[in-house]
């Protein structure tokens, strides 16, 4: 049996909806709001959601984007779970018989429990040849690897810096601070303090050399040479006040957690540098995901890597530092298509460094 991949993407947060979809369909700019409301009331049919991926030389479908077309909140995708497994279901009639790969990232993970409510759904609904991955360890793979490309690019010596890991307590944070308390000088862990114990328990797991210090204070950060920011919070949590001279900002996360624009503004020392992104040559997409030409995010290139392996596993759940080395070396048996990028960017514009 064959196997395709379906990853899913969706709008932005509340306000930002039409001009996500508007990066696919220019001319949605043209109509009414009013008029558009009313449509997307009705409902949408799931297949006018799927937008296929070619390879750029045999021209092979090898899968499609899935535009959830809804708000992009942990709360809303919550609820969009069914619509999930209706847009699952329809790529299989586009298919035929053929086992999907489902993917899920910085949003739509944390919104499915890592992916174990919609494998629940899909079983419940009765939706059989399909397995699902959330991405994260190759996500914690390549965030620690191209962080310490961007440090080395800044003169910084990682093995004598202090860095900061927030959002310390989630799946791909937790696997990201595991690597780096095998390589960094000292380690900031920042969590939320509900997540504190936990935090804790993990890290006493870890084969660490770095000092390692927990906090649930965003201000900590100003502490680090580098800040690593991994969280899932739905607004900017980290200012231009909170960063120490001369860091660097690897941002993660989507939505941002960083107030970019103003540490632009406010603190010209700072490096912010657009986190995940791998460069994808081969590949084609027939809609705009809102990255440079060629870049796709690694949780993206996790699903599209496990379903060219045929890999029916579900990759759901927490991951740790160990399974993100894993998933780097598979990424990195697939250089025709995944290649760790030569350029980054900060805000979407290239990057001197």
């Amino acid at each position: 049996m064959e196997t395709k991949s379906l990853f899913f993407v969706h709008g932005g947060a509340k306000g930002n909806l039409l001009d996500d979809m508007a990066l696919t369909f220019p001319r949605l700019r043209e109509v009414e709001p009013e008029l558009l409301g009313q449509f997307m009331s009705v409902g949408v049919p799931p297949e006018m959601g799927l937008f296929p991926i070619f390879h750029k030389r045999t021209g092979k479908e090898l899968g499609c984007l899935a535009f959830l077309l809804v708000e992009g909140t942990l709360k809303t995708l919550r609820k969009s779970i069914p619509l999930m497994v209706e847009m699952i279901s329809a790529a299989k009639r586009r298919y035929g018989d053929v086992h999907v790969k489902t993917g899920l990232g910085a949003l739509t993970a944390p919104a499915t429990a890592q992916g174990l409510d919609l494998i629940r759904a899909l079983s419940e609904a009765g939706v059989k040849d399909v397995s699902v991955t959330n991405g994260n360890a190759l996500t914690a793979g390549v965030t620690f690897h191209s962080a310490l490309d961007v440090a080395k690019r800044c003169n910084k010596d990682i093995r004598l810096s202090t860095v900061a890991v927030v959002g310390a307590a989630g799946s791909v944070g937790g696997a990201t601070a595991e690597l780096f308390a095998r390589n960094c000088g000292k380690l900031i862990l920042i969590e939320r303090s509900h997540n504190i114990d936990r935090l804790a328990q993990n890290v006493s797991s870890w084969r660490s050399t770095s000092t390692i210090e927990i906090h649930s204070e965003i201000e900590e950060i100003k502490k680090a040479d580098m800040v690593v920011v991994t969280s899932s919070a739905e607004k900017a949590i980290i200012q231009p006040e909170h960063l120490s001279q001369n860091a660097i900002v690897y941002e993660d996360t989507m939505p941002l957690n960083t107030n970019i624009a103003a540490v632009k503004e406010q603190r010209k020392d700072v490096v912010i540098v657009d986190g995940c992104r791998l460069f994808t040559p081969n590949l084609r997409y027939s809609m705009n995901i809102g990255l440079p030409d060629n870049y796709a995010y690694a949780c993206f290139v996790q699903t599209m890597m496990e379903s060219i392996e045929n890999d029916w596993n579900d990759h759901v759940g927490c991951t740790n530092a160990d399974k993100a080395e894993e998933m780097m070396s598979r990424m990195l048996n697939h250089s025709d298509l995944f290649q760790m990028p030569t350029a980054y960017f900060s805000g979407g514009q290239p990057l001197s460094i």
